[in-house]
């Protein structure tokens, strides 16, 4: 949906997105687009809002579906031709990406963004912004994917831009102050669904700069992707995680006529009377150390963890989450054995791999990430909000980046660092069998991986130090010629 924005802008005092991502593959420069806030919470209480992708990432051109623009434009009726163009080679800065409630069960995100050009792009009055938006929720009245606005608002013959004829010319070459800085083109759009209880909305943009001859003819250069999800639950029936259900697993799914509960506990061989010394909840061990012989050694189930050895899981190391550390890194200062409801986050991918909800135990949520594990979240950003409650490194409060910057460095790198698996990416395998590696026991120190040669022309591998330049250059060089030391 287009939000026509026609006010002069005031300067924020904080802007958080400041960390510069340009991608190896692309010409065009893409700076800020972080997300401030990523994510935002329903005023009801009963739902979130998250921006993704956040970062934006870059669109190559037409999003790699020029025929589907075509064919999204082609249900209003005008005939135009669209042909993928190449990357552009000027600077598109995101000013302001947001998550925001506009009331109970109304929400969606913002975007301010603004493109200066160079003398090899095509020349500012052929340009244009064009939309392609794919959603759960499309506009009443078309389907999705469809091309922003709809409906289509141009006087006379539809054309596929975002803004009309008229509308352009106000936005372009300065013509109404960004507040942020001179531009040649100029972009403003918040869109939004209502998402009653129970109901979820996805919504992704495709946002590129085309080149227009005026007639019907359409060049589809490069630009970005940006979007958001959302949903509430009824607020007075929560969401219920989905619990472990596998036949093969003692952790869940448990009827009348299963028979898991004796995987693990003796009703009465537990204690002094059979072999389990020191045994606690009818185990024949701690609670602690009752995972051991399932999962590490002999490791008689079918996932094995800590490369078989018990070792790697007592003994102090900089690889590995280890017993040693202290009594709070056991296998139960993460998982709940039951996958019991009441004690799990309501993030399903979470609950399959039995992490519980730590605040439960330790207090109120108060991780870095600044947001707790939600039922929206993907697998890696779900990971990095639990992760942050005891690991506060990673922080989404400074610079809306993980690396925690304090200034606007105007930093370079090929690689987003979003969640905690884009450093800490070793997981090679353990063990024979192979196994879990991360975030249990890894060959490599500190879970890291670093770049396989100098350049980073080569598949990753592990990392042996957590000081090798490799660690960084992973990211920080593209394989290609470019990077930390060779062109900045």
């Amino acid at each position: 949906m287009r939000t026509i924005r026609w006010c002069v802008f005031a300067v924020a005092s904080t802007i958080a997105f400041t960390v510069n991502v340009q991608t190896a593959w692309a010409d065009i420069k893409i700076v800020g687009g972080n997300g401030d806030p990523i994510a935002s919470l329903c005023p009801a209480g009963d739902g979130v809002n998250w921006l993704n992708p956040a970062p934006v990432r870059h669109s190559a051109a037409g999003g790699g579906d020029v025929p589907g623009l075509a064919a999204a434009f082609g249900r209003l009726g005008p005939s135009v031709t669209f042909t993928s163009g190449p990357a552009l080679n000027g600077t598109l800065t995101v000013d302001i990406y947001s998550s925001q409630f506009l009331g109970d069960h109304y929400s969606g995100g913002k975007i301010e963004a603004r493109y200066q050009r160079t003398g090899t792009d095509p020349t500012n009055a052929q340009l244009r912004w064009l939309q392609f938006i794919t959603t759960s929720h499309p506009m009443s009245g078309t389907v999705s994917p469809y091309i922003d606005p709809f409906p289509n608002d141009d006087t006379g013959t539809p054309l596929p831009f975002y803004y009309t004829e008229a509308e352009n010319a106000s936005y372009t070459a300065n013509v109404v102050p960004s507040g942020y800085g001179s531009y040649d083109k100029y972009f403003y759009d918040f869109s939004k669904r209502p998402h009653p209880p129970t109901t979820q909305v996805t919504w992704r943009a495709h946002l590129f700069l085309v080149s227009w001859d005026g007639a019907a003819n359409v060049t589809v250069h490069d630009g970005i992707e940006w979007g958001w999800d959302a949903g509430c639950s009824s607020a007075s029936t929560v969401p219920t995680p989905t619990p472990v259900t596998s036949d093969g697993s003692p952790h869940g799914g448990y009827s009348t006529a299963t028979k898991k509960c004796g995987v693990c506990h003796a009703v009465h061989h537990a204690g002094a009377d059979g072999d389990g010394v020191g045994s606690e909840a009818l185990l024949l061990t701690t609670r602690a150390d009752a995972c051991t012989y399932c999962h590490i050694s002999p490791a008689v189930s079918g996932l094995t963890v800590y490369g078989g050895l018990n070792a790697n899981y007592e003994l102090a190391s900089n690889r590995a989450h280890d017993s040693a550390i202290g009594d709070d890194v056991k296998c139960t200062s993460c998982h709940q054995v039951h996958a019991a409801a009441n004690v799990m986050t309501p993030n399903t991918y979470l609950t399959t791999k039995i992490l519980k909800d730590i605040s439960l135990e330790h207090g109120a949520y108060s991780g870095s990430y600044l947001v707790s594990p939600t039922a929206l979240m993907d697998a890696d950003t779900a990971v990095t909000a639990w992760c942050s409650y005891c690991h506060g490194y990673f922080n989404k409060g400074i610079n809306g980046a993980s690396h925690v910057m304090t200034t606007t460095l105007g930093a370079a790198a090929f690689s987003v660092s979003t969640h905690c698996v884009s450093c800490h990416a070793d997981d090679s395998p353990t063990s024979p069998g192979g196994g879990a590696a991360f975030p249990h026991y890894t060959l490599g120190t500190r879970f890291l991986t670093q770049s396989g040669d100098d350049s980073n022309s080569v598949p990753a591998t592990v990392a042996t130090d957590p000081g090798h330049d490799g660690v960084c250059l992973r990211c920080h060089r593209d394989g290609a010629g470019s990077g930390v030391g060779l062109h900045f």
